[in-house]
């Protein structure tokens, strides 16, 4: 037994057969082994369940293997903690990994620092093939969120990090949260099919302070079915801007101030124009719909919206000859 507080491991997946043992590989080789892993094949139609299946049969880990029809890692990962009672809840995908000491920094920083809601690393961002790529934490808007580096190697946000995050999800979701912070704020939005992960973080964020390492403790690999890959342009553009709808939305709960406000409405108005021109590049059949209600909001500019018009006009032709 371990001192200090207890820890699971949450870990969604679908159709990963190709990586999910690295994932659990990567738990069994903790210096802190977790009390509790588990594992959500959100239905998943691969080779992912008999992979999961003979792993467990010869593993030593704590695991318990949940299936479900295919809802979305939100559903997933809630369904995840619902099963925790460890004060700590780790998060991981399945076709990511934590490195040895993962585990222990992060309860280590917990315990040294009781203010901390969550805390994370950053990641070494790997291809398909586990080929290094670049360091997750160098993302500029994450740079840009000013934080102290203490002398125990914990750095922690000097600001609320809110505003920074309104761009894009620059905070891993390979994370060790409090689970009474994931309770406070009702866990993962499952309406949210994608982008699921920055809704989250920004209303953990608004409760309280995140901690973590400048020093890649974890992998984050990149390849086409991730759900925010190339191929999901639109799908992403539509769901980050129901993001910071429903974060508008709840603006009285959070205590947002004026100035995340003001930030939050520029921000919308800034992916009015990239909804429309994805949804113009792939022809969607909901176009004059998003763009009407983008209109009605007042948040369509006028070049924008003739661009998109025009392009989509296009799409559709081409298609038709092409068929």
């Amino acid at each position: 037994m371990y001192a200090g507080p207890t820890v699971a491991v949450v870990v969604p997946v679908y159709n990963c057969a190709r990586y999910i043992e690295d994932a659990l590989r990567s738990i069994e080789a903790q210096t802190r082994l977790p009390e509790r892993v588990v594992v959500v094949d959100d239905g998943s139609t691969d080779e992912t369940s008999d992979v999961l299946t003979r792993f467990a049969a010869r593993s030593d880990l704590p695991l318990q293997i949940l299936g479900q029809q295919n809802r979305g890692a939100a559903t997933a990962r809630n369904a995840g903690v619902a099963c925790c009672r460890e004060d700590l809840v780790a998060f991981l995908d399945g076709d990511d990994t934590f490195y040895p000491c993962f585990l222990e920094r992060a309860a280590d920083a917990l315990v040294c620092h009781p203010e901390l809601l969550a805390w994370f690393s950053d990641r070494n961002v790997v291809d398909a093939e586990g080929k290094f790529l670049r360091r997750d934490l160098d993302h500029p808007g994450f740079r840009a969120i000013r934080a102290e580096r203490l002398s125990d190697g914990v750095s922690i946000f000097m600001e609320d990090p809110f505003v920074g995050m309104l761009p894009g999800s620059v905070i891993p979701m390979s994370v060790v949260v409090r689970l009474s912070a994931i309770r406070e704020i009702c866990g993962f939005d499952e309406t949210m099919r994608v982008a699921e992960d920055k809704l989250f973080l920004m209303r953990l964020a608004k409760l309280g302070k995140f901690g973590f390492s400048d020093e890649p403790l974890g992998t984050w690999r990149r390849h086409d079915s991730n759900a925010s890959g190339p191929t999901q342009a639109f799908r992403m553009a539509f769901y980050d801007d129901l993001a910071l709808e429903k974060l508008e939305q709840d603006s009285v709960r959070l205590k947002l101030t004026t100035d995340e406000l003001r930030a939050l409405t520029v921000q919308r108005r800034k992916n009015s124009t990239n909804l429309l021109y994805t949804a113009s590049n792939e022809a969607h059949s909901d176009f004059f719909r998003i763009a009407l209600t983008l209109v009605r909001e007042g948040r369509a500019p006028g070049l924008a919206l003739s661009k998109a018009c025009l392009r989509y006009g296009w799409r559709r032709l081409t298609r038709g000859r092409s068929s």
